[in-house]
């Protein structure tokens, strides 16, 4: 059974799966080292020394300090980065993020075609 863990604070929403979290950013916030603070106590806690894919469920608009984009990507747990893209400023966005991240990143138009490469990317790791 897979498990899952809904987590809510005042930035944003993040469910945890098995092999993957989703991370939700509330609309207005601002994304700083404080959100990365956040980010690094939950992969501590659940996904401690395990392989798992980041999925950014981009619904709202917020702004992002860019200088967190390295740090981020230097986490050696993600093995990948998935955006979900709601619209083309998003994706256009999510495009000039993946130049920051070697791993495996791609962007989706639903979350149940990012849900698919999770599994796929979790399935090539684990062979």
């Amino acid at each position: 059974m897979t498990n899952f863990k809904h987590l809510e604070s005042e930035l944003a929403e993040v469910f945890i799966l098995d092999d993957f979290l989703i991370a939700q950013i509330k609309e207005g916030q601002h994304v700083d080292k404080l959100f990365f603070k956040e980010l690094k106590k939950l992969i501590k806690t659940y996904f401690d020394k395990k392989p798992f894919v980041y999925i950014s469920n981009r619904v709202h608009s917020y702004s992002v300090d860019a200088l967190l984009y390295k740090e981020i990507f230097k986490v050696s747990e993600i093995i990948g980065i998935g955006i979900i893209a709601t619209n083309s400023l998003v994706n256009k966005n999510a495009q000039f993020e993946k130049q920051f991240f070697k791993k495996p990143f791609k962007t989706f138009t639903s979350l149940s075609e990012a849900c698919i490469w999770v599994n796929e990317l979790i399935t090539k790791t684990n062979s």
